[in-house]
C-alpha cells in the first residue's frame, strides 16, 4: 500500500448541512434589522411569511464543527439547526418588537426586489420553506448560545447587531432663553442624525390624542383590559382638563412629565437616542426625569424610605446652551412677521410673559437644569446665537454638528439620498422662483412709483408755470422783467436738479444749489452792493420816461439861469 493510499484510508469526510446562519455579522437578515432600526414603524414581511426557515447561530455552528473534529460521530451526514423552527413571520415580528414599534406589513417580493431591499439569492433562501430536524447534533455535548432559536435569542442578537454595526444611542439636549431658536436647532439635529425629537408641545398633543382614542375604544364595547385602560385614560383626561382650567390653558408639569417618560421608554429612544427640546426646565424636573426611585418599606415603623439612582441610559451625553442678550432676542422676535391666532394675546405681550417666566426659573442658579448636569459631570457647550444671521441658524447648527461628530446611525440609502436631493432641488427652485417673483414685483412697484412721481412732478411744474404766468401778468413790467432775467432761469435749473437728485431735504438742496450757481450782479459788473438797486432803478427810469427826465433838466437849467 502506497503512502497516498494510506492517507486516503486515514481521512474521513463529514457533511454538515447547516440551516440559515445568523449572528456575528452574517448578512442574510441584515435588511430586516436595518429596516426595523431605520423605519421605526411597520417592518416589511416577505409575502405572507408562512414559510419555515431552519436557522443556527454562527457560534453554535462552529461548536458543532469543533465537536465533529474532536469526537467524530458515527453518521457522516449531519444536520446543524437549532430547536427554534420559526417561520419568517415569527422572525420578522420578533425583530420588529425588538427594534421598532412591533408592526409588520406584508410586502410582495417584486416590490422588495425592485427597491433592492433583497437580492435574488436572498429571496430564494428566504422562500425555501424547508423543515429540518437535528439528529446527531442534538446529542452532542456542546455549550449552545442560541439553542432555542432566533426568536428566543433576539435580545442577544440585537446587542451583537449594535456592536458590529457600531450603532449606539445618541442623546442630545438643547436649552436656552425664549425665542433663542431651540426648536429650530433641535429639528435640524434630529433630521441630520435621524433621531426622535422630543418637543413638549407636540408630545402633549399626541399624548392627549392617544388618550382620547383609548376612551373611544371603551365605547365600542371591548374586553376587560381595554375597558380598564380606557377608564384610566378617562381619569387622566379629566385631570388634564381641570389643570388647563386652573392654569390658563396650560397642562400641569406632572402630566407633561408623564408623556415625556412614556416617550423615553419607547424602543426608538432606547435604541437610537433622542433630542430634547428645552426640557426639563429646572433642577427638580431633571432630577425627577433622569433618576429612578427605589422604595423600601419598614413594616415595624410603617415608614417608607425612598432612594433614587441616576439612570445613565436616559441622561443626555451632549448638552447645548444657547446664549444671547434678552434685548437682542426681544428685538429679533418683534421684528418678525408672526401670524397671530384668534384669541391669543398680542405678540408683544407673549414675549413679555415668556421672558418673565424664564427669569423666574433662572433667578436661582442652583435650580438651573445646567447645574444638574454639572453635578453629573456632563459637559455642556455654549453657543452664541447672536452670530446667526439666518432663520435656519446655520452657524449654530455647524457648531453643534462639529461637537457631536459623525452619526451613530445608518447612513442614508440611495433612494433616501435621491429623495433628499430631489426635495432640496425643488426647494431651491421654489426659492429661486419666489426671489425672482419678489424682485419682479419690487421692480414693477418701483416703476409704478417712478411714473406716479414723474406725473405728479410734471403736474406740479405745469401748475407752477401757469401760476408764474398769471403772477407775471399781474406784476408790473419792471418786476416781471427782473424776475424773468435774474430769478426764474436759475430757479428752474435748481428745481430740475432737485427732481433728478431727489434729496431727503429738498429745501436745503435748493439753497445750496442757488448759492453755488448764482452770479450776483455786483460780482459780474463790479458794482457796489449798496448801489446795485439804485443804479438798476435809475437805468430803468431813463428807459421808460426820457421825456420827463428831459423836462426836468430844462426846468433846472432855466432856474439856474435865472
Amino acid at each position: 500500500m502506497t503512502l497516498n493510499d494510506k492517507a486516503e484510508a486515514a481521512s474521513v469526510a463529514y457533511v454538515v448541512a447547516a440551516g440559515i446562519i445568523y449572528g456575528y455579522g452574517e448578512n442574510l437578515f441584515h435588511w430586516l434589522f436595518k429596516e426595523a432600526w431605520s423605519n421605526g414603524q411597520d417592518v416589511s414581511l416577505l409575502n405572507d411569511g408562512s414559510v419555515h426557515i431552519p436557522t443556527i447561530h454562527a457560534r453554535d455552528l462552529c461548536q458543532v464543527i469543533l465537536n465533529v473534529c474532536l469526537e467524530p460521530p458515527r453518521n457522516k451526514y449531519l444536520i446543524a439547526v437549532d430547536e427554534g423552527r420559526p417561520t419568517l413571520r415569527d422572525i420578522t415580528e420578533a425583530t420588529s418588537q425588538a427594534l421598532s414599534e412591533g408592526g409588520v406589513k406584508e410586502t410582495s417580493a417584486d416590490e422588495l426586489l425592485m427597491e433592492k431591499t433583497i437580492n435574488r439569492v436572498e429571496y430564494d433562501t428566504l422562500t425555501s420553506d424547508v423543515r429540518m430536524e437535528p439528529t446527531t447534533v442534538a446529542d452532542m455535548k456542546s455549550r449552545w448560545l442560541a439553542r432555542n432559536g432566533f426568536v428566543q435569542s433576539v435580545s442577544r442578537l440585537i446587542e451583537e447587531y449594535k456592536i458590529l454595526r457600531n450603532l449606539h444611542p445618541l442623546r442630545i439636549a438643547i436649552y436656552g432663553p425664549p425665542f433663542s431658536g431651540k426648536t429650530t436647532l433641535a429639528r435640524a439635529l434630529a433630521k441630520d442624525y435621524r433621531l426622535p425629537l422630543i418637543d413638549v408641545k407636540e408630545l402633549t398633543e399626541t399624548g392627549v390624542a392617544s388618550l382620547e382614542v383609548a376612551v373611544k375604544q371603551r365605547e365600542d364595547g371591548s374586553d376587560g383590559d381595554v375597558v380598564a385602560k380606557a377608564a384610566e385614560a378617562q381619569q387622566v383626561l379629566d385631570g388634564i382638563t381641570m389643570s388647563r382650567a386652573q392654569n390658563m390653558g396650560r397642562i400641569g408639569d406632572h402630566y407633561v412629565m408623564r408623556f415625556v417618560k412614556e416617550m423615553l421608554d419607547t424602543v426608538q429612544c432606547k435604541n437610537k437616542g433622542f433630542v430634547l427640546d428645552g426640557y426639563p426646565e429646572s433642577y427638580s424636573s431633571a432630577k425627577e426625569l433622569f433618576e429612578v426611585k427605589h422604595g423600601s418599606s419598614n413594616e415595624t415603623e410603617k415608614m417608607e424610605a425612598v432612594t433614587s439612582t441616576v439612570d445613565h441610559f436616559l441622561v443626555p451625553e451632549i448638552v447645548f446652551a444657547l446664549e444671547a442678550p434678552e434685548e437682542f432676542l426681544r428685538n429679533r422676535m418683534l421684528g418678525k412677521p408672526i401670524p397671530q391666532s384668534k384669541g391669543e394675546p398680542p405678540i408683544e405681550v407673549q414675549v413679555v410673559q415668556r421672558f418673565a417666566e424664564y427669569n423666574v426659573i433662572m433667578a436661582d442658579a442652583e435650580d438651573s437644569v445646567l447645574t444638574y448636569f454639572d453635578e453629573l459631570e456632563v459637559p455642556w457647550t455654549p453657543i452664541d446665537v447672536t452670530r446667526d444671521s439666518s432663520d435656519t441658524m446655520e452657524h449654530s447648527r455647524q457648531t453643534a454638528v462639529k461637537r457631536v461628530g459623525r452619526p451613530r446611525n445608518y447612513p442614508l440609502s440611495k433612494p433616501e439620498k435621491l429623495q433628499l436631493y430631489r426635495g432640496e432641488a425643488e426647494r431651491r427652485i421654489l426659492q429661486a422662483d419666489a426671489v425672482a417673483l419678489q424682485q419682479k414685483f419690487r421692480t414693477n412697484l418701483e416703476d409704478m412709483e417712478r411714473d406716479r412721481r414723474k406725473k405728479q412732478w410734471q403736474e406740479d411744474l405745469d401748475r407752477i408755470a401757469k401760476a408764474s404766468q398769471v403772477a407775471s401778468k399781474s406784476l408790473p413790467i419792471p418786476t416781471r422783467q427782473y424776475l424773468m432775467t435774474f430769478v426764474f432761469p436759475l430757479l428752474t435749473d435748481a428745481l430740475t436738479a432737485c427732481e433728478a437728485a431727489r434729496p431727503s431735504d429738498p429745501l436745503d438742496f435748493l439753497a445750496e444749489y442757488l448759492l453755488q450757481n448764482s452770479k450776483p450782479l455786483y460780482l459780474e459788473r463790479r458794482v457796489p452792493f449798496k448801489e446795485m438797486t439804485a443804479q438798476a432803478r435809475r437805468k430803468y427810469q431813463r428807459k421808460t420816461s426820457p421825456r420827463e427826465k428831459k423836462d426836468g433838466d430844462l426846468s433846472g437849467n432855466d432856474i439856474h439861469s435865472r
